[in-house]
């Protein structure tokens, strides 16, 4: 069964090509490091956090609701599976047995 990631499915809608080396052939493909992306990932995700467990609406959504009033109560969604969808070896995951793939999408 062929695993997919986010990243796999994105790969293969860029480069047929790079797609098939890499899963296929499983030739190793450059790439550049995501630090960056990563730190702005983790930066966001604290700032919800924070205003999720204080239940309360994040700024950006008061400042940017313009004349909409369902912005002000716009509460970052809480849920029990938060964290394992967070994980990067759980997540969410999606398996079709008909056209073997597992899908799963981390963070």
């Amino acid at each position: 069964m062929l695993k997919l990631s986010r990243s796999a499915v994105e790969l293969s809608l860029n480069s047929q090509r790079c797609f098939i080396l890499q899963y296929k052939y499983r030739v190793s493909l450059r790439s550049l490091p995501f630090t960056l992306n990563s730190a702005v990932d983790n930066l966001c995700k604290n700032e919800f956090d924070y205003y999720r467990n204080k239940k309360e609406p994040h700024p950006l959504f008061l400042d940017n609701g313009g004349t909409t009033d369902f912005l002000k109560d716009a509460v970052p969604f809480k849920h029990d599976d938060l964290d394992k969808w967070r994980n990067f070896r759980q997540g969410i995951s999606y398996t079709d047995e008909k056209k073997r793939f597992y899908f799963l999408w981390c963070n």
